[in-house]
């Protein structure tokens, strides 16, 4: 298969000056001969020499990485919410494995770090006889150029070691980065080329530096006059015996009233430590990495105060842009127009925003009492299977649905200063009589029971009853004498055989 063999050439020479995303100009031609693009400090920039700065790597695994390890699902629409699609083809593409040689993972981990360095990446889409896509296969981006043949018609051409294998538009899947056509993503190599040579740079004269144990050179005086002869033996003899960390701390004995005198600047001088840590923050920049992730941590930083703050941060600015654009493109390239209708992908996002188990207890606790969470939703949030009667939803005794109130089967009996029989105004909740019997509607089920009370239970120095519908009646009972609405609370003790 056509893939199968570009995966071999990830890894290859990046750049080609066919590829339209790379202009034909001086720039360019220093990039293709010398392996890289050239830059202002003579330092030839490329894909895998930048990736050789640890700075640069941090960013690029962080960001494929994350995105890598997010679920990504294929969801159904309902008519109120979602349901995922696990009967449908694309599910187990996206979810699972993608081909039968990378998992998921290793697709988008994959996709992700061409976006961020080259920032273009493609992938082959492998469809069966009925139209389902059932693999995907990413392509190096350094080997992909395409035209447009017409309006929505595009050809991509995959250079395969010389031979032109062409595919079309609805054969490719193709994510971008900031583009000024809406095609050709922006290169991250070209865009920041000189930050990552002066980092390069640096680097190499670190390198440098402490290789030579850290002395600064210097010059060599003698009071009288040598022979040029003499000159390159004693620069030879000097340099064997003192240059190189093999031969730090040497003693130096000089002869004939010679003197050393040092001519270079300490690193501290040169700005070299700064240096190198202005290019770490310019690149973490460049890539929207807040400081803190990429092993800044000596000043604070304005992501947020805590763990979370800082999560959510990251996540808002930083992999919101990315994961709608994955989103976008799956959604419009992998599936038909008649699909997109019903079926659409998406990141689920939770697993970064997990704090520590006290805060999402507490956070759990508050959706469980309110009523918008049922127990097996935070099972399911806590990755746990569901439990049998987990999905009640539990309802606040101090709150009433006003439709039930207004739909009470006696309100043309109300009691709010009208005779018998005068209808009660619509905004207003109709008041039982004592003696009848509270509706269905009102009435606690048995997953709403209240589990903390018994028989034994005190409420206000009243003893509650032993049965646990009474239990809830009565809190019922309690709950309305609090709001000043006697008949209801009159009704509930009626029921309950209570003398009112």
């Amino acid at each position: 298969m056509l893939v199968r063999t570009a995966l071999s050439l990830i890894n290859r020479r990046s750049g080609s000056l066919e590829n339209p995303g790379n202009p034909l100009n001086a720039m360019s031609l220093a990039h293709a001969l010398a392996g890289g693009q050239g830059t202002v400090s003579g330092i030839s920039v490329s894909v895998e020499s930048a990736m050789a700065l640890p700075i640069v790597y941090t960013c690029v695994s962080l960001l494929s990485r994350t995105v890598a390890s997010l679920p990504l699902i294929l969801y159904r629409r309902l008519e109120r919410g979602k349901e995922r699609a696990t009967d449908h083809a694309l599910y187990r593409v996206l979810r699972d494995l993608p081909n039968p040689e990378m998992t998921a993972y290793d697709l988008h981990a994959a996709l992700m770090s061409h976006l961020a360095l080259w920032g273009n990446a493609y992938c082959e889409i492998v469809r069966n006889s009925a139209g389902d896509v059932i693999e995907l296969w990413p392509i190096a981006p350094q080997r992909v150029t395409w035209k447009r043949l017409a309006p929505g018609k595009l050809l991509y051409e995959i250079d395969m070691d010389g031979t032109r294998i062409p595919l079309r538009g609805d054969q490719v899947m193709h994510l971008r980065t900031l583009s000024a056509d809406g095609k050709r993503g922006y290169s991250f190599i070209t865009q920041a080329r000189e930050e990552i040579s002066l980092g390069i740079a640096a680097r190499e004269y670190g390198s440098r530096f402490f290789g030579q144990d850290g002395r600064p050179g210097g010059v060599l005086t003698h009071p009288g006059s040598l022979s040029q002869d003499a000159l390159d033996r004693l620069r030879s003899s000097w340099e064997a015996a003192h240059t190189g960390l093999t031969n730090s701390h040497r003693v130096a004995i000089l002869e004939e009233a010679m003197t050393f005198t040092p001519t270079t600047l300490p690193p501290e001088d040169m700005m070299f430590l700064q240096t190198r840590d202005f290019t770490r923050k310019e690149i973490a920049g460049w890539f929207h990495i807040p400081p803190h992730m990429v092993g800044d941590t000596e000043r604070s930083t304005s992501w947020g105060a805590g763990i979370e703050s800082q999560a959510q941060g990251f996540l808002t600015f930083t992999l919101v842009p990315w994961l709608t654009s994955w989103q976008q493109e799956i959604n419009r390239s992998l599936l038909t127009p008649t699909e997109r209708q019903t079926y659409f992908a998406e990141y689920m996002t939770n697993a970064l925003l997990k704090v520590d188990t006290q805060a999402r207890y507490e956070a759990y606790a508050k959706g469980r009492n309110w009523g918008w969470l049922s127990v097996n939703d935070v099972r399911e949030i806590e990755n746990l299977n569901p439990i049998e009667g987990g999905d009640v939803y539990l309802s606040p005794l101090n709150m009433g649905n006003s439709e039930v109130m207004r739909d009470w089967p006696n309100a043309q009996q109300g009691t709010q200063g009208g005779a018998p029989g005068t209808p009660v105004p619509s905004n207003q909740p109709s008041v039982p009589q004592p003696g009848e019997t509270l509706p269905q509607s009102l009435r606690m089920s048995d997953g709403d029971r209240v589990e903390a009370l018994n028989g034994s239970t005190a409420t206000e120095g009243r003893a509650l009853p032993a049965s646990h519908e009474g239990d809830a009646l009565a809190i019922l009972g309690l709950a309305y004498d609090a709001l000043d609405v006697p008949g209801i609370a009159a009704a509930i003790r009626a029921s309950l055989g209570e003398e009112t």
